[in-house]
């Protein structure tokens, strides 16, 4: 499983939420398919938690959707112009894992 810690856009907010955006990690679980979990100030637990799912394995075509996910959360809050986070989402748009991404690029 791989998780990375992705640079969030100064300021972002998610509509009609009060608390700034603290932190975006993505990644991906071999059994659970691609995920993103979006947390703001102040509040222990994710605001934005997908996919949330109530059984173990995905079928293929539910991976694919949690990835296109994923990237709309990356698009929507997270900072473009730092080479990690650029790097980690050209590998989900890839569908390889971005968990080998060393974390100075």
């Amino acid at each position: 499983m791989s998780r990375c810690s992705l640079k969030v856009k100064a300021g972002a907010k998610i509509p009609g939420r009060s608390h700034l955006i603290s932190e975006v990690v993505v990644g991906l679980d071999h059994h659970l398919g691609w995920f993103a979990q979006v947390f703001e100030h102040g509040v222990e637990e994710p605001f934005i938690d997908i996919p949330k799912i109530s059984h173990r394995y995905l079928r293929r075509s539910e991976r694919s959707d949690c990835r296109g996910y994923v990237l709309s959360v990356l698009d929507r809050y997270c900072d473009m112009s730092d080479r990690y986070t650029s790097r980690v989402q050209e590998l989900i748009v890839l569908d390889l894992d971005p968990g080998e991404v060393p974390r100075g690029t």
